[in-house]
Order: C-alpha cells, then sequence, then structure tokens
C-alpha cells in the first residue's frame, strides 16, 4: 500500500465549477502532474510500476486535481498508464480532518490488487 499526501495552494486547486481559462487551467495541471510525480520521487514510489490497483482519494470531493495528480504519477512510473487495467477503481471518501487554512489536502491510498 502507498500513501500520499499532497497539501496544495489554492493556486493551482482545480474544480469542476471553475469557470477558468485554458491556459490557466492548463498550468495548473501541469503543476499538479509535476508536483504529484515530484512527491511520488521522494516517497519511493516512483518506478514501482504496479499492477492493477485501487485508489482511494481521500478529499472532501471529487476533483479534476486528483486526475491531474494521477497522471503526474503515471509520469512517475508509478504505473505505465492510467487506464482500466492499470486503475479499475477510483474511490473519493470524504477527509474528516480539514486542511490547513488556506489549503487543500488530498490523500491518495493505493492498493495494488491481486492478480489472479
Amino acid at each position: 500500500m502507498i500513501r500520499l499526501t499532497l497539501t496544495l495552494h489554492p493556486a493551482v486547486w482545480l474544480t469542476a465549477n471553475q469557470r477558468l481559462h485554458w491556459s490557466t487551467r492548463m498550468r495548473r495541471t501541469r503543476m499538479l502532474r509535476a508536483l504529484a510525480a515530484s512527491e511520488a520521487r521522494i516517497t519511493g514510489a516512483a518506478g514501482k510500476r504496479l499492477g492493477a490497483s485501487t485508489v482511494t482519494a481521500v478529499i472532501g470531493y471529487p476533483t479534476p486535481a486528483v486526475k491531474a495528480i494521477i497522471d503526474g504519477l503515471v509520469d512517475a512510473r508509478v504505473w505505465d498508464d492510467d487506464d482500466h487495467r492499470h486503475i479499475p477503481s477510483v474511490a473519493f471518501t470524504r477527509d474528516p480532518n480539514k486542511s490547513p487554512k488556506g489549503t487543500h489536502t488530498v490523500t491518495l491510498i493505493i492498493q495494488e490488487q491481486e492478480t489472479r
């Protein structure tokens, strides 16, 4: 099991309800991907090349930020791809704890599934 926690500044946060210019959304996505890949390298998750995994995002609500973070973990070679064979399940659960004031916290819990 890999547990990865990212504390994000509001300047990189993405939600489905934001009406951002395409270039702003692209810049935030790029920053989230780079942050996730960097964090994976720091925690030793990079290069693991996991098989099929269940990902649980502990966060207030589903958000496009999680997609960008998962893409960053693919960049770090945690998985070969983020398709249905490598990540068949992504679940969102509410974090019972509040994020530090002025930030957003995303915790990914990655559990590799047993292959038959």
